[in-house]
């Protein structure tokens, strides 16, 4: 088994929920793989690009089973894969996932923010973003919207074992998309937390919940 933590969006390998669930698997001397989800330069990333990364990454593995744990977009990603098992036969060996507050409905939910500021992200062909972890605002192609939208419609609904940690205080993904997902996977357990998206304040709580569901 290979255990693979994907970062969420404008983050890093660096970020502190990263750094957390390293250190944790590090105690019980097991290997996490923690992949840089940025594409390169963050300024060309799309899903696409990010699920490639994945893809590639299992693809050198010797390894034949995979767990994804994913936070935020880095959730949303692992869920994508999961149902590309199709398009990318390596995602097969998906065996079980753990999303943080996973950002389903990305693409909706860029469409669903400041409607002049959108537009003019797709006439200017990019929008300056603060880089949470680089500590400084980079452009990023309006390509990450236009690709987004081709899996906003993909059913996330292949049943496998899913444990997923979501804080009724987020408003930055809303907890409801989580409870949404459960209606197509039923074998899928919500733990509802008193914690924003950031999740940092239940870290210890979540990883208790983590190692029993990973049965390490």
């Amino acid at each position: 088994m290979q255990y693979i933590y994907l970062h969420g969006f404008a983050s890093s390998p660096k970020s502190k929920k990263a750094h957390f669930f390293k250190r944790q698997f590090k105690n019980l001397q097991i290997p996490l793989e923690i992949p840089d989800l940025n594409c390169g330069n963050f300024t060309d990333l799309t899903l696409t690009c990010q699920i490639d990364v994945i893809a590639s990454l299992l693809k050198r593995s010797s390894e034949n089973k995979f767990v994804l744990i994913g936070s935020s977009l880095g959730g949303y990603i692992s869920t994508l894969c999961a149902n590309l098992k199709h398009q990318y036969p390596i995602f097969k060996k998906i065996h079980k996932l753990v999303l943080l507050a996973p950002a389903f409905s990305f693409y909706s939910r860029i469409l669903s923010k400041d409607k002049n500021k959108l537009k003019e992200w797709k006439r200017q062909g990019f929008i300056q973003v603060e880089h949470y972890q680089w500590k400084k605002t980079l452009p990023l192609n309006y390509q990450l919207v236009k690709d987004a939208q081709k899996y906003e419609y993909l059913k996330l609904e292949r049943k496998i074992p899913t444990l997923i940690f979501h804080g009724i205080k987020d408003d930055t993904v809303p907890y409801d998309l989580s409870v949404k997902y459960l209606e197509l996977n039923p074998q899928a357990k919500l733990v509802l937390l008193n914690a924003d998206h950031s999740l940092l304040n239940v870290l210890n709580f979540i990883w208790n919940d983590t190692k029993n569901f990973l049965e390490i």
